[in-house]
Protein backbone atom coordinates (compact mmCIF):
# COMPACT_ATOMS: atom_id res chain seq x y z
CA UNK A 1 0.00 0.00 0.00
CA UNK A 2 1.05 2.84 -0.72
CA UNK A 3 2.01 6.39 1.33
CA UNK A 4 -1.79 8.25 0.08
CA UNK A 5 -3.31 5.06 0.86
CA UNK A 6 -2.08 5.02 4.08
CA UNK A 7 -2.76 8.36 4.97
CA UNK A 8 -6.56 7.94 3.65
CA UNK A 9 -7.14 4.33 5.74
CA UNK A 10 -5.62 6.79 8.90
CA UNK A 11 -8.34 9.28 8.58
CA UNK A 12 -11.42 6.55 7.96
CA UNK A 13 -10.22 5.34 11.39
CA UNK A 14 -10.45 8.14 12.97
CA UNK A 15 -13.21 9.50 11.57
CA UNK A 16 -15.63 6.26 11.86
CA UNK A 17 -13.94 6.44 15.75
CA UNK A 18 -15.12 9.52 16.50
CA UNK A 19 -18.40 9.16 15.16
CA UNK A 20 -18.32 6.28 17.87
CA UNK A 21 -17.60 8.51 20.42
CA UNK A 22 -20.30 10.89 19.56
CA UNK A 23 -22.68 8.33 19.07
CA UNK A 24 -22.07 7.57 22.99
CA UNK A 25 -21.88 10.87 24.33
CA UNK A 26 -25.25 11.67 22.66
CA UNK A 27 -27.04 8.50 24.45
CA UNK A 28 -25.08 9.58 27.33
CA UNK A 29 -26.44 13.53 26.93
CA UNK A 30 -29.86 11.87 26.50
CA UNK A 31 -29.79 9.78 29.49
CA UNK A 32 -28.91 13.19 32.11
CA UNK A 33 -30.82 15.71 29.77
CA UNK A 34 -34.11 17.06 27.72
CA UNK A 35 -34.32 14.88 24.64
CA UNK A 36 -36.13 17.84 22.58
CA UNK A 37 -33.28 20.50 23.69
CA UNK A 38 -30.39 17.46 22.49
CA UNK A 39 -32.15 17.16 19.26
CA UNK A 40 -32.20 20.78 18.62
CA UNK A 41 -28.38 21.00 19.45
CA UNK A 42 -27.56 18.72 16.72
CA UNK A 43 -27.28 22.10 14.39
CA UNK A 44 -24.55 22.64 16.25
CA UNK A 45 -22.49 20.09 14.86
CA UNK A 46 -22.53 21.92 11.61
CA UNK A 47 -20.69 24.85 13.17
CA UNK A 48 -18.08 22.08 14.20
CA UNK A 49 -17.71 20.70 10.89
CA UNK A 50 -17.34 24.25 9.50
CA UNK A 51 -14.69 25.45 11.68
CA UNK A 52 -12.49 21.63 11.29
CA UNK A 53 -12.39 21.58 8.06
CA UNK A 54 -11.41 25.20 8.29
CA UNK A 55 -8.71 24.80 10.03
CA UNK A 56 -7.49 21.44 8.72
CA UNK A 57 -8.50 22.59 4.77
CA UNK A 58 -5.29 24.76 5.78
CA UNK A 59 -3.14 21.85 6.53
CA UNK A 60 -4.16 19.11 4.34
CA UNK A 61 -6.24 20.36 1.41
CA UNK A 62 -5.60 17.21 -0.89
CA UNK A 63 -6.52 14.76 1.64
CA UNK A 64 -10.22 16.29 2.72
CA UNK A 65 -10.49 17.95 -0.56
CA UNK A 66 -11.02 21.33 0.84
CA UNK A 67 -10.76 24.66 -1.18
CA UNK A 68 -9.34 27.63 0.93
CA UNK A 69 -9.95 30.57 -0.61
CA UNK A 70 -10.91 33.76 0.81
CA UNK A 71 -14.54 33.19 -0.98
CA UNK A 72 -14.97 29.59 0.47
CA UNK A 73 -13.59 31.10 4.19
CA UNK A 74 -15.87 34.26 3.75
CA UNK A 75 -19.17 31.80 2.73
CA UNK A 76 -18.15 29.60 6.08
CA UNK A 77 -18.52 32.32 8.35
CA UNK A 78 -21.43 33.79 6.94
CA UNK A 79 -23.03 29.86 7.29
CA UNK A 80 -21.88 29.71 10.58
CA UNK A 81 -23.75 33.09 11.47
CA UNK A 82 -27.07 31.73 10.28
CA UNK A 83 -26.91 28.76 12.14
CA UNK A 84 -26.32 30.76 15.44
CA UNK A 85 -29.06 33.42 14.27
CA UNK A 86 -31.15 30.10 14.34
CA UNK A 87 -30.65 28.79 17.48
CA UNK A 88 -31.49 32.74 19.29
CA UNK A 89 -34.80 32.45 17.48
CA UNK A 90 -35.34 28.42 18.36
CA UNK A 91 -34.80 29.59 21.80
CA UNK A 92 -36.18 32.52 22.42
Amino acid sequence: MESGGKKAGLWIVGNKTLAGVAGILILAAINIGDIALINALNGVQFVFLILFTAILGRRTPKEIGEEVSHKELFQKFIAIVLIVIGFFILFI
